[in-house]
């Protein structure tokens, strides 16, 4: 494409798929950055057109170069989300989305219906902003499942539905639009008031107090130790299902690349399982010198440091052995998503029934009972003395099955088995 241009034509071109390139690479730092990415994808067909005379039909050259920078900064959004999100049912329904909009762009570029692109709308770009914008001031772990899902309805049906029969049933150019029909832009300039309105006045009253002040950049990542960690197989089967599909969909935008999708599909699981392969070769070997021979270890078929540490960890909390196929990476901690980390950062509900939380004659109808040694909490007599410690009642086999099942039901027991272990603990016996 540069070929054919002339220099003034091919120093904007450079520019514009530059800053396209370069401006997405914020997005994990400062994730409201994507607002301009957003913004330079739908000016830079008209700055080619009045700055330069490249062909911007729909089948001239940049099209197939702006579908693919499209692909790109949306899955540096998602490797954003990846990072930075501590809502476990928001980050849920963005990985669906993006999942949802990287198939049906497969599934156009090999039928070239352009159907399929209303029926798999991009819906995951605006659902990453309004969950940017919510966490600007406020702690997006206060919502569950139901506020995000009816987030992403919202924008599903009243905002990408419509923009999507436009763009690609339609094929209406919205400038174009604007320059034959002048009150198309006043329309859209009233009910984006209109929206701005509804959001800051309605909306935001019914949110609540804002948690903190303006928080523009991203929270920093928590720390990562050094040890070896596990990651279950669908995380790797995740970054192929990830890659295989972007590199489908760059193989089939682009020009030049004969190989067929089956073809590219096959050579990246390849490459990310030799990834693998190499990356426990490689943390074996380093580890043998750190952690007195792993390698030597795993010969004589004794489970690695993290399992027997995983082990006597769900021992001394009276839980099962866990079972099941883990694939040890020893040093190629990437796999293991950040997000896994988050969890530590999400504040409690205010109705964990923990025993720390619970008041004299409150809804539980328990006694009071106050925290001593740490976090551990204990039952507090009727003159405030605490009474000596009893060992719980269940004993044998039976007895320790039912208090499994018991801490189980904890609602607290997912995010902190240690705390609704304490609890169990501080009942009257």
């Amino acid at each position: 494409m540069l070929a054919a241009l002339s220099a003034p034509d091919t120093a904007v071109v450079v520019l514009i798929v530059a800053a396209r390139l370069l401006i997405p690479l914020l997005i994990p730092r400062w994730p409201l950055i994507i607002l301009v990415a957003f913004a330079l994808d739908g000016i830079d067909n008209g700055l080619l057109s009045a700055f330069t005379d490249v062909d911007m039909s729909a089948d001239g050259p940049y099209q197939s170069w702006d579908k693919a920078l499209d692909i790109y900064y949306q899955s540096i959004a998602y490797l954003a989300a990846m990072r930075n999100w501590t809502s476990r049912p928001a980050f849920r329904i963005a990985q669906f989305l993006f999942y949802y909009r990287l198939v049906g762009v497969v599934a156009f570029e090999l039928t070239h219906e352009r159907a399929l692109l209303l029926v798999f709308p991009n819906t995951f770009e605006f659902f990453f902003i309004a969950y940017e914008l919510i966490r600007l001031r406020r702690e997006p772990t206060r919502w569950g499942l139901r506020f995000w899902l009816l987030v992403a309805a919202g924008l599903w049906v009243f905002v990408k539905l419509p923009q999507e029969w436009w763009i690609h049933i339609a094929q209406l150019d919205f400038t174009d639009t604007v320059a034959d029909h002048p009150w198309v832009g006043v329309v859209a300039v009233v009910g984006g008031v209109v929206l701005a309105a509804v959001g800051w006045f309605v909306a935001r009253p019914r949110m609540g107090p804002p948690d903190w002040s303006w928080r523009i950049a991203a929270d920093p990542a928590p720390a990562v130790d050094g040890a070896a960690r596990p990651v279950s197989l669908p995380e790797v089967a995740e970054k192929v299902a990830l890659l295989a599909l972007v590199c489908v969909i760059f193989a089939e935008i682009l020009p030049g690349i004969d190989a067929r999708p089956w073809q590219v599909a096959v050579g990246v699981a390849c490459v990310v399982l030799a990834n693998a392969a190499i990356t426990i070769g490689t943390g074996g070997l380093a580890g043998v010198a750190a952690a007195g021979g792993p390698v030597r270890r795993a010969a004589r078929g004794e489970p690695a440091a993290g399992v027997r540490r995983q082990r006597g960890a769900d021992r001394r909390r009276g839980l099962p052995a866990r079972r099941g196929a883990l694939l040890r990476l020893p040093a190629q901690r990437d796999h293991r998503p950040v997000r896994r980390l988050q969890a530590g950062r999400r504040r409690p509900r205010s109705g964990c029934p923990l025993a720390h939380d619970r008041e004299p004659g409150g809804p539980s109808g328990r006694q009071a009972t106050r925290p001593i040694h740490g976090d551990r909490p204990q039952p507090v007599g009727a003159r405030g003395q605490l009474p000596a410690r009893q060992p719980p009642a269940e004993a044998g086999p039976d007895g320790r099955r039912r208090r499994r099942r018991r801490l189980h039901a904890q609602p607290c027991a997912a995010r902190d088995p240690a705390r609704a272990r304490a609890a169990l603990d501080a009942e009257p016996q």
